[in-house]
């Protein structure tokens, strides 16, 4: 399969659906050769795990694993953003006029761990699968066009811990606590406690939308839509989603206290309002 092109989608819906969901689904975004290629660089990372619960590049807990960064280290990663046809698509759906590539999360979910639950007596932190959560939160950024990219690289059944979406929930401008690794009982100024999402879909309260999905498929999210992943059923094959950040040009500096520790950068030497460029945030794509 060729590059993806901006004409064989349908943009005015896209945008629309995004606008009005906080997610779209772009069925083989990705290319088989890119999927292979981000694969390659996905093993060979993974080489340098040194297996500690926490660490610069790796997290861990049962039966999945987060990978952060890699795009520092792995130059393929770079290249699939510069060259892989992709940019031009988040840019015509979210609207921006340019895009910077500076982040990577990507997952990779076993089978076998969904036993790990808080009722079963495990602290939130070990728990398999993928709370509810908005990535907004731990940005250190304030604006809407921070777009992201989350590509299957294996097929993604309902049992493989399929990405989850609340419909509709990127509106409106309520920061919610992190979901894991900060006390839920301490409650930062300007920011809410994140409610109980379960139970809100139980009540019919909000919408939950699935995605199932083939290796190469993608979805382009609102960085305020919350989403998480359930646990990878026994007998699933292992699932590995390779999710990344894209500015664009509403995009200012404001670290918060729940932001991320950002790779390289001190936040203390950052100007508040200023627009992040440089190394950490290089130019991909201009429409």
């Amino acid at each position: 399969m060729n590059a993806p092109e901006i004409r064989s989608y349908d943009i005015p819906a896209l945008k629309h659906a995004y606008a009005a969901d906080g997610v779209v689904k772009l069925p083989g975004l990705v290319s088989a050769d890119w999927v292979a290629r981000l694969r390659a660089a996905f093993d060979e990372f993974l080489k340098r795990d040194p297996g500690e619960v926490y660490s610069t590049y790796f997290g861990h807990g049962p039966g999945r694993t987060s990978i952060r960064f890699m795009w520092r280290e792995m130059p393929e990663l770079l290249t699939f953003a510069k060259e892989s046809g992709v940019a031009p698509v988040i840019g015509a759906i979210v609207g921006a006029s340019f895009l910077r590539f500076w982040y990577d999360n990507s997952f990779i979910h076993e089978a076998g761990y969904d036993g790990y639950t808080r009722a079963a007596g495990y602290d939130r932190e070990m728990l398999s699968g993928t709370p509810w959560h908005h990535d907004a939160v731990v940005f250190p950024f304030t604006g809407e066009m921070n777009p992201g990219l989350w590509v299957a690289l294996t097929d993604v059944s309902e049992d493989s811990a399929p990405l989850e979406c609340i419909r509709g929930s990127h509106k409106g401008d309520v920061l919610y606590r992190p979901a894991v690794y900060v006390d839920q009982q301490d409650v930062e100024e300007g920011f809410e406690a994140l409610p109980d999402f379960d139970a809100k879909l139980a009540a019919g309260e909000c919408e939950k939308m699935t995605f199932p999905m083939r290796a190469g498929d993608a979805l382009v999210l609102h960085p305020m839509l919350i989403h998480g992943a359930p646990p990878a059923k026994d007998g699933a094959a292992t699932r590995i989603g390779f999710s990344s950040r894209w500015a664009g040009d509403d995009i200012r500096w404001k670290p918060r206290p729940y932001s991320m520790r950002f790779l390289g950068v001190d936040y203390d030497d950052v100007a508040v309002g200023t627009a992040p460029e440089g190394e950490f945030f290089p130019l991909v794509w201009q429409a």
